[in-house]
């Protein structure tokens, strides 16, 4: 028999697993002398029996056995890998039919120009009177009615002939956080400034494939002490003789629930019977398939009983069109798991707690049935792991399980985009906005210097903005069902992200985020004003289930009024605030409120009136004496001039600012036309929804906005 070599993969009871071996080999005294753990080699010949050879190095003898050829070929194939998981091409051909989402990300642009430092007082105050215009649908919920946009009673100024009167006069409201929301996103780009908005918690992904332990837990980690998983032989019993069993079970019990539900349940097993059934690894042998076989497994001499679980997991149908269930017998094999995976653990229970998807591992029985309460670990629960050695990893309740990753998205960023932490070293939209922040962050355990948290005032007021007009229920236009708005993916890789996943650090090239986040406008939606029922279509479904909203929209063409007040400012800072207001003039618009991925809020604003205060406002009791007004030529000469200069604004070397005038801009090529959903969508048994359309595309990575632009400029040359 030719001599062999593999990698020891598992270790479980008096079995152990190769890599290179399908079947589990049983433990030899020669393997319990040679010290043999997970991850060693191991030269062996295999008959009936195993005989080592020796314990080898395998790194060793597989680094030195390469050749040149082979470096090159291994090198290519890590290559290929690693561009599976670049998510991003430059160079893509777009088909316009198909290429259409949304959303999209501005790049983050060069992080090391990013300038942070101390709030400065500047020379100028005053005010920025501006007019907004809903282009699109708007709909803004309100705080009692949630389906109808917000609403304010207000109290308006009229002159009569008698001199002045005032009444309360109701009107339609866009919150002042809201514009500040939608400006200050824009000036965090113009400005290379830190991100506010990205989701610093880990988020978990699905595990198709991977090699599944079973254990019971002991104890949880306290202190510096790890927590602890008993293992499990595990014995394989058909899933329709199981279910049958457990309702006699609850029959001969006494329980008044005789459902067969999915769970875990106690039972007894004959000790010296466990052998003759238990198979830890696939292909299972020795499953019980009859009632014969369990009563044997199950026989009832008191001195050999010890305690087993019955599990009835979900159903997966398998090749055979057989479903199994399992039965987990303590081994005293023990593992133990660290507070970070016991945390991770917490957190994806508390997910499914607040998804109102509780597990079945706290279910109790009721006279009327069975009755979920929420999920809390406790000890001799049943845990699913991946095993590193003796430590417990990936702790699970599913064989299909949903995982933590290691790090959250903030942690794919550059740290000069993180949110400031530090009073000393803020970016520009956090000296305009304010923040609050702490600066211990971050701080080394033998930093002595003095370390607090700390809040930064904000030197920009924004005004609620109100309707011009006073409320007109005929321009409330009720969706009965508006297509399901959904949530926002970032574990969606091939969207989010340039490159990898969250299972590293930012590090370029490699794991980087792909920026941040904007909605296109729709052109087409924008162009017919008021005849909006022209694409009612798109944005309403005739499926009707709880995923759909009913809401009153507010139709096109509304026109609003509010202030920006604004004080101590330098003179690029006003610039770079007037700019975000309209961008490019006449082009750029700004997405307000709700539903936007359906058109929703694509919003005109313009600059009316640009007041700065003179040295008079503290001479005067005259008000209007008290500011002086810019013209449009003068302030942007004065002040947006000195922001496009300092920032590079009209330059081709900040790739980020031209990707967001693009997604700024009211026409784009993106193919949002009247008729069909804003999200692509394949039909399927006579529903058509964009699930089916991912399910069919899980390849498809999202264009870059700069892949638009290179297509327009093509189209656009064409003519």
């Amino acid at each position: 028999m030719a001599e062999k070599t593999a990698k020891i993969i598992k270790i479980e009871g008096n079995f152990f697993i190769l890599d290179k071996e399908k079947e589990p080999i049983k433990i030899t005294n020669a393997f319990r002398k040679n010290g043999f753990k997970v991850g060693d080699g191991i030269k062996y010949e295999l008959t009936n029996t195993l005989k080592i050879i020796a314990k080898i190095d395998l790194d060793y003898i597989n680094s030195q056995n390469k050749t040149v050829k082979n470096s090159n070929y291994n090198n290519i194939n890590s290559e290929k890998k690693y561009n599976e998981k670049k998510y991003i091409d430059d160079d893509r051909k777009l088909n316009l039919e198909e290429d259409y989402y949304p959303y999209n990300f501005v790049s983050l642009g060069d992080s090391s120009k990013a300038e942070r430092h101390s709030v400065e007082k500047g020379n100028f105050s005053g005010k920025i009177k501006c007019s907004l215009k809903n282009l699109t649908p708007l709909f803004i919920g309100g705080n009692e009615d949630k389906e109808r946009t917000l609403i304010e009673e207000v109290e308006e100024c009229h002159k009569t002939k008698d001199g002045e009167e005032y009444y309360k006069v109701t009107k339609y409201v866009i919150p002042a956080s809201t514009i500040k929301g939608e400006l200050r996103n824009i000036i965090e780009v113009l400005t290379r400034s830190c991100i506010k908005s990205v989701e610093n918690e880990k988020l978990s992904y699905r595990v198709l494939k991977r090699e599944n332990t079973f254990g019971i837990i002991k104890s949880f980690p306290n202190g510096q002490n790890d927590g602890c998983i008993e293992g499990v032989n595990i014995i394989r019993i058909e899933r329709s003789l199981a279910k049958e069993i457990l309702k006699n079970l609850n029959k001969i019990n006494g329980n008044k629930n005789t459902e067969d539900n999915e769970g875990f349940y106690e039972i007894y097993v004959n000790k010296n019977k466990v052998n003759d059934y238990k198979c830890n690894s696939f292909p299972y042998k020795n499953t019980i398939d009859n009632i014969e076989k369990f009563n044997d497994l199950t026989n009832r001499i008191v001195a050999c009983m010890e305690k087993a679980i019955l599990w009835i997991g979900t159903e997966f149908p398998r090749k055979d069109k057989k479903t199994y269930a399992k039965i987990l017998v303590p081994n005293k094999i023990m593992y133990k798991f660290s507070k970070s995976e016991y945390e991770d653990l917490k957190s994806l229970i508390a997910e499914r707690n607040n998804s109102k998807k509780p597990l079945y591992i706290n279910k109790i029985d009721i006279d009327n049935g069975v009755v979920f309460k929420k999920e809390e670990l406790k000890k001799d629960d049943t845990i699913i792991f991946k095993t590193n050695e003796k430590k417990a990893i990936d702790l699970a309740f599913s064989e299909v399980p949903r995982l933590k990753y290691k790090y959250s998205p903030l942690d794919l960023i550059p740290d000069k985009f993180k949110p400031c932490s530090n009073a000393k070293e803020l970016c520009f939209a956090c000296r305009l906005f304010g923040t609050i922040g702490d600066n211990t962050k971050g701080k080394k355990e033998n930093d002595d210097s003095k370390s607090e948290s700390f809040a930064i005032s904000s030197r920009v007021f924004i005004t609620d903005a109100l309707s011009l007009d006073a409320r007109n229920e005929s321009k409330e236009k009720p969706l009965d069902r508006l297509r399901s708005l959904g949530e926002p993916h970032p574990s969606l890789l091939r969207f989010y992200l340039k490159y990898g996943d969250y299972n590293e650090r930012y590090d370029k090239g490699k794991y980087e985020i792909r920026g941040r986040k904007f909605y296109w406008h729709h052109t087409k939606k924008i162009e017919v004003g008021k005849n909006w029922e022209k694409y009612r279509k798109s944005i309403e479904t005739e499926n009707h289930d709880n995923t759909n909203s009913k809401i009153y929209l507010l139709e096109p063409l509304q026109e609003f009024e509010f202030e920006i007040n604004f004080k101590d400012l330098k003179r690029e800072e006003l610039g770079i605030l007037l700019y975000s207001i309209e961008v490019e003039e006449g082009k750029s618009l700004h997405k307000i409120g709700k539903a936007k991925a359906y058109g929703f809020g694509s919003c005109e604003i313009k600059v009316d009136k640009c007041l700065i205060e003179t040295e008079n406002k503290y001479f005067s009791f005259d008000k209007n004496n008290s500011y002086k007004e810019y013209s449009k030529e003068e302030y942007t000469i004065e002040f947006i001039k000195k922001a496009k200069e300092e920032y590079s604004l009209d330059s081709n070397e900040r790739e980020e600012i031209k990707e967001l005038k693009y997604i700024l801009n009211r026409n784009n090529i993106l193919n949002f036309s009247n008729g069909k959903s804003s999200f692509p969508e394949i039909e399927k048994k006579g529903k058509s929804n964009t699930l089916n359309w991912f399910m069919n595309n899980k390849e498809y990575n999202l264009p870059t906005i700069s892949n638009y632009i290179k297509e327009a400029e093509k189209i656009k040359g064409k003519k």
